[in-house]
């Protein structure tokens, strides 16, 4: 350190270049506080938001999920199933991604759920009005990605959660 510049009458020792840095992270600081709270308003975070809704649609089939989901928080799917040719409406959830959360509610309630190969069958009466939107209360019980499959008939969708702690 070299002789100290006296400011006024007063000894106020400088360093201007470890100021320079200083100030250089004190705005990357600034700048990633900003990125953070968008993201978290965009629906990032987990919870609503423009890039926190997603649809995947087959032939007969339209699920509605959040990409995004916070670890042991409630979420939703609303699946919207059309009349299979002469039986009642009826969709396929895959075993691993159902293993993954809780169920916690299903709106309507389904007259039965079977266990066909990997997947589970949710059967509903024929009686209901075409297309029926069926809501499922979920909650994600691990950390990570969550890989899912819904099936109506023939048709399979695959779609994608992140799980944040």
């Amino acid at each position: 350190m070299g002789p100290v510049p006296q400011v006024k009458s007063i000894q106020v020792e400088q360093d201007l270049a470890h100021q320079r840095l200083f100030w250089k992270i004190e705005r990357a600081g600034w700048l990633l506080m900003v990125l953070l709270i968008g993201a978290a308003l965009l629906g990032l975070s987990g919870a609503g938001g423009r890039l926190n809704q997603a649809t995947a649609r087959a032939e007969g089939v339209e699920l509605e999920y959040q990409p995004f989901m916070r670890q042991l928080a409630p979420s939703q799917l609303t699946v919207r199933i059309n009349r299979a040719a002469g039986d009642g409406f009826t969709f396929r959830l895959d075993r691993d991604y159902l293993s993954q959360l809780q169920i916690q509610a299903i709106t309507p309630e389904p007259d039965s759920v079977t266990a066909v190969r990997d997947q589970l069958e949710f059967k509903f009466p024929a009686d209901e009005s075409s297309p029926l939107s069926v809501k499922l209360d979920i909650q994600p019980e691990a950390v990570g990605t969550v890989n899912g499959g819904i099936a109506h008939g023939d048709k399979h969708l695959d779609f994608k959660q992140v799980v944040y702690p």
